[in-house]
């Protein structure tokens, strides 16, 4: 694919970064290394960038529409306890028209209306907001994601070509993806017609394309300051990318997230075995820390690396974002906020094959089969919930990498459909609370 791009780490540029700050993490702002330099001013986000090129539209106006999707998620919680759950149809933001935000409501009246203006106007975004009459509940679409992904990971076991499915809040229905041209077994047939007669109207089909993959495999090294979208790998053999720097919340301990299907797979080293890194000139290896927590099943692909040597990395919550035909190259990209995403907004990842590339949120609540194949060839595979659906590109090794727009982290990256520019990454708001971390803040 023509955004698929190799991002090269530059010597002096790298040198450089060893000079950094503080890494914080909300809602404390403990420095890390005191007397370093705060970080420097932001550049362009990419995801800013990536908008304006895609759509042809002004920077300013796509800086304009992304500060729209920053109120989303506090938006869409005051939405869901004034409407209650039987009339939130859940929240989205809509491409076709303007990158708006959009809260769709059962059954809606007048005093839902005046409902959704007033909570507008409380969060600063009254001229961005519309309300949508939709048919089923976001609690509704949930149970009957519950109920069909148990079933899910029973029927895709020994199937060569899984059945996925997604939570669509933009057609506020559920959709069970098939694979294009790929057969189904009698378990699944039996299934996907046992789901189209109990959920009726609620349940579409759709197809996807490519043989469903964890990515786990190399791209940029640097020295100090550890940061995110680095290579890392388990003496075994095996590659994934360095994903944000977290603090725990009992005892304080740096750690880095990545894909849980990195060490838990058995493709990229055991539970126990240490991680590791290059600085930019090759040589020696140098060591971040074993594993210490993770998984990878039904309830997600998470895990934490612990950052052994943490006065020599010098942390610095910072993303390394690439440069590509739509971003700009920034080694020092700062995290300042961690958040829930949406449907619809825009997004970015960092990922050690592909380098930095940019998309949008095509569904959240995504169920999918995939599988890891080990350092002795043996296959895995596991059915994952929960995951939002992109459209950015990727590649064997991106996996564990940082997803982010706006100087806010939303996720992990942890595979996709091969060869295809649609990508799945694990919510970073359930992995902060499933490993009891906080994603780490840099100083502003």
């Amino acid at each position: 694919m023509a955004r698929q791009l190799r991002v090269a780490c530059v010597a002096l540029a790298c040198v450089a970064l060893a000079l950094g700050g503080t890494l914080t993490v909300a809602p404390s702002s403990a420095a890390l290394a005191p007397g370093f330099q705060s970080a420097p001013a932001p550049q362009r986000d990419p995801a800013a960038t990536h908008m304006a090129a895609e759509q042809h539209i002004s920077l300013a106006e796509a800086e304009n529409r992304l500060g729209w999707q920053d109120h989303a998620s506090d938006l869409k919680t005051r939405m869901r306890a004034r409407l209650g759950a039987a009339s939130f149809g859940g929240l989205w933001i809509d491409p076709d028209d303007g990158d708006r935000l959009k809260v769709g409501v059962v059954g809606a009246t007048g005093t839902d209306r005046r409902s959704v203006a007033t909570t507008a106007t409380t969060e600063g975004v009254a001229d961005a907001v519309d309300m949508v009459n939709v048919r089923y509940s976001e609690s509704q679409l949930q149970s009957a994601m519950d109920w069909i992904s148990d079933r899910l990971a029973s029927v895709n076991k020994k199937a060569p070509w899984p059945l996925q499915l997604a939570h669509s809040v933009r057609a506020n229905r559920l959709r069970l993806d098939l694979p294009r041209g790929g057969e189904l077994t009698s378990a699944q047939q039996a299934l996907r017609e046992r789901l189209e007669s109990r959920y009726g109207d609620m349940l579409q089909t759709g197809r996807y394309e490519g043989r469903p993959v964890g990515d786990q495999c190399q791209f940029p090294y640097c020295y100090p300051p550890l940061r995110a979208g680095i290579r890392v790998w388990a003496p075994v053999g095996g590659y994934c990318t360095n994903g944000f720097l977290a603090r725990s919340k009992t005892d304080n301990k740096l750690y880095a997230f990545t894909a849980g299907h990195c060490p838990w797979a058995g493709g990229v080293g055991s539970a126990t075995d240490p991680w590791y890194t290059w600085f930019y000139n090759g040589g020696a290896d140098h060591a971040l820390g074993p594993a210490h927590n993770g998984f990878w099943n039904r309830d997600g692909d998470m895990g934490i690396i612990r950052v052994v040597n943490e006065s020599g990395w010098k942390p610095r919550a910072w993303v390394y974002v690439g440069s590509s035909a739509d971003t700009t190259r920034n080694p020092e990209y700062p995290i300042w906020y961690d958040e829930y995403s949406q449907e619809g907004q825009r997004i970015c990842h960092t990922g050690v094959t592909t380098g930095t590339d940019c998309g949008e949120v095509l569904d959240l609540g995504y169920t999918a089969t995939y599988s890891v194949r080990s350092i002795t060839g043996a296959l895995r595979t596991e059915t994952v919930t929960g995951l939002g659906r992109t459209s950015y590109c990727h590649g064997d090794g991106d996996s564990g990498g940082p997803v982010y727009a706006r100087n806010r982290a939303y996720g992990i990256h942890v595979g996709g459909p091969d060869g295809q520019c649609v990508g799945w990454y694990q919510g970073i708001k359930e992995a902060e609370t499933d490993m009891n971390v906080n994603v780490a803040h840099d100083a502003r």
